[in-house]
């Protein structure tokens, strides 16, 4: 039987690359100054939010939302509020009774009574569906929605008279025809 050898391979060694120290220095002081220049870029962006900050804290909000309604779609969306009263939309009112009177220290006080329509009340049938309550229990129960803007449709009313209305639709899809007197109060 012939004898068998074992193979043996001589182990090489990888060769290693040696970088030269000048190269290397330059790689350290790149380093270096792209560091020094990212840091300088951050402190850059951190003044500039704050001054961004600053400035929509004292612009005009009107202003800043037509802006950025502007240039977000490319169209402004024109807005307005509506008074709310038990979750029902302020659609007008009239007054009823108007009282002068006299404090105890004789200082004179207006008392005003009124019927408010609310958003049940779209034809303002006679006689009105209302709710009847002082003009300060009106102010202190009222709330505001903001509503768009969908138009300005002109209604004849039985004697003739033009009426301007706003044709308006709220966050939740209704839309409503409001009298102008009684938007933005």
């Amino acid at each position: 039987m012939a004898k068998l050898e074992p193979i043996v391979e001589p182990i090489v060694e990888p060769k290693q690359q040696l970088i030269e120290t000048d190269v290397l220095q330059k790689l350290v002081d790149n380093y270096g100054e792209m560091r020094e220049k990212t840091d300088r870029q951050t402190d850059q962006i951190e003044e500039l939010k704050k001054q961004n900050d600053m400035l929509i804290e004292v612009a005009d909000k009107g202003r800043t939302r037509d802006w950025l309604k502007k240039h977000d779609n490319g169209e402004i969306v024109r807005t307005l509020r509506l008074a709310v009263i038990d979750d029902k939309v302020v659609m007008g009112w009239e007054t009823t009774k108007s009282i002068v009177t006299r404090t105890a220290t004789g200082i004179p006080m207006n008392v005003v009574n009124m019927n408010v329509f609310i958003e049940d009340d779209k034809e303002f049938k006679k006689p009105p569906i209302s709710k009847k309550m002082s003009c300060d229990e009106f102010f202190d129960r009222k709330d505001s929605v903001i509503a768009e803007i969908l138009g300005r449709p002109i209604k004849v009313d039985d004697k003739g008279n033009k009426k301007e209305l706003f044709k308006v639709k709220l966050k939740d899809g209704r839309t409503l025809e409001i009298d102008g007197s009684f938007v933005n109060c």
